[in-house]
Parts: structure tokens; sequence; C-alpha cells
């Protein structure tokens, strides 16, 4: 694809910044949408690890939620993406036509006085958030959280969640919508993202089921032969099976560098599966094979990811 096709391609999107003044109407919309475009790919944006709680632990997979429940509970959630597809692929269309995906931008983050890791602010403030702004005009995490509990999106096993090692994307999510600290048990924690997020693929979960495909979203996408660019290609290639796209946007919580959208895409073709990883320390049980069309050259590769169908989560850090 030549810079031009590029610059095309990202034009045909709009990214929808959110913000204190537009959130009701943006919600709004997605109530009208997610019943149409049921697969969400999410992504977040927060001040890093800034905090390791020492401790004895009775496993690993403890520790690591100690940490996350630690950070979570003292940070606050900067930015938020959304991205909706239908089973074809297609993103939602604004009232003109043009293909949409949402950003969220809170205020409760600030850098001046707030706790976080230096180098993770360094990185977003080059990926262009804009700190200030965020906290005079942000959305207001209350507000987003009673809106988006009546939207359709959460508690919902009509919608599929598509991430990559999502766990402290959905902390701060259970944070925010729940208006509490986290609980206490890594169990407990399980428990609130099955009520929450019903139906949940992982794609560095999924990752562990084949033979083929490691490390982390760059890697994969370097695997799958997915250009990572900093445009948004027109979704309406997407109606050509087995075609990759890569989605990489000007911000960064503006998703998913849509290895996640393109999974979204491929893995929902049997409907009877139901998948709940999300943190790991168990093994999983009753496997449902699953077919995965990525490129036609490649296609026959990438045979053999497993969805666990079982209610046990797992942990991967």
């Amino acid at each position: 694809m030549s810079n031009e096709d590029k610059a095309a391609a990202a034009a045909a999107v709009e990214i929808r910044d959110v913000w204190a003044d537009n959130l009701d109407a943006e919600i709004a919309m997605i109530r009208e949408i997610v019943d149409d475009f049921p697969f969400v790919a999410m992504d977040t944006e927060f001040p890093g690890i800034a905090i390791r709680p020492l401790g004895v632990f009775k496993c690993f997979a403890d520790s690591n939620y100690h940490v996350l429940r630690a950070n979570v509970d003292l940070l606050h959630l900067i930015q938020l993406g959304l991205t909706f597809t239908n089973g074809a692929g297609l993103l939602p269309t604004s009232s003109w036509g043009r293909p949409i995906v949402w950003q969220f931008n809170f205020r409760e983050f600030d850098v001046e006085n707030d706790i976080s890791n230096p180098e993770s602010i360094e990185l977003l403030t080059k990926s262009g958030i804009d700190f200030i702004k965020n906290r005079e005009f942000g959305v207001d995490a209350k507000r987003f959280a009673e809106l988006l509990m009546s939207s359709g999106v959460v508690l919902n096993h009509s919608v599929s969640w598509v991430t990559f090692h999502c766990p402290y994307d959905f902390g701060y999510l259970l944070k925010i919508l729940t208006c509490r600290m986290l609980p206490e048990t890594r169990e407990e924690f399980h428990q609130l993202v099955k009520i929450f997020f019903p139906v949940l693929y992982d794609i560095k979960h999924l990752m562990r089921f084949s033979n083929y495909l490691h490390g982390g979203l760059n890697k994969l996408a370097e695997q799958l032969a997915v250009e990572r660019i900093d445009y948004i290609p027109n979704p309406i290639a997407l109606q050509s099976p087995g075609h990759l796209l890569s989605l990489s946007f000007k911000n960064p919580a503006c998703c998913i560098d849509t290895v996640l959208c393109k999974f979204s895409l491929l893995v929902f073709s049997s409907a009877d599966v139901d998948v709940h990883p999300v943190l790991e320390d168990s093994t999983c049980r009753n496997h449902n094979q699953i077919i995965w069309a990525f490129t036609e050259i490649e296609q026959d590769i990438f045979i053999g990811f497993l969805l666990a169908k079982s209610s046990i989560l797992t942990w991967h850090t």
C-alpha cells in the first residue's frame, strides 16, 4: 500500500474523541449500534506500573494480581479506545457514512500530582496525549460508568470482547464500573470479570495454543504479515475473506493495533464458543478448535487455535 493509499484509507475512518460535553451523545450512539456490531476490541492507557507491593504469595499468579490491584486502586485510567465490528468485520458508520471508532479521554489523572511511571508518561506524551486538556475537558469516570452500565456493552452475553493481555484493561474498567477498589483476591476478580464481560477472547491467551505464534502484539503482527502503519485501512477491504488489515491510530488508546480488530472479524465463526480467558494460573480444559483464516497463503498454517470453553480464567504476564 502506497503512502497515498494509506492516507486516503485513514481519512475514511473517523476517530470520535469523547469528552465531557459529548459523552452522553456518543454513548447513545454506541447503545444504538452494539446489537449490530457486537464484537468489541478494546485497549486502555494508564500511568504505567508505579508500585510493586512486597509480600509472600501462594503462587506467581497471586503476586501478579496484587501488583495489578495495588496499581489500579491507586492510579487512574487516562484513555479508553473501543472499536465495534460486526460478523463481517465492518465498522459502524456515522450519519454521513464514515466508519467510526471511539476514544474516551478521562479527567481523573493529574500528571502534576498523581503517582505514575515516568517512562509511561513520557511515552504517552510523545504519543500525543494532552494531560492538561484531559483534566479540563475529560470525561468524568463516574458518569461514564452510569452510561456504560445501561448501554448494552457490558453484562451482555451477546457481546464478545477482544483484547491482548487484558488484566489491567479490565481492572481499570471494573474499578470504574463498580465504583470500588478491586477485590482482595484473584478469585473474586475472576468472578467480576465473568459477570461484566461474560464472553472474552484474549489473543495473548489464545496464542498459547498455537505452535507458530509468540511474543507481543508487534511480534504477532509481524508473524501474521500484518503491516504496522499509522493509518487506518478502509474496512470495506474486510469483505474479502482472508484479508489482513492493520489499524494503528494516532493516539495510543484509540485501539488495538488492529490485529485485535482483525481477530474480531475472523474468530467469531462459531456461535457456540463461550470463552473466558483472562487470568492465568490453571490448565485450560474442554478446548474447541476453530480455524483462523489469515491471508490466503498462510491460511493453512494457522489452523489449530484452541479456544478454552471452560469457565477457568487464566492469567498471563
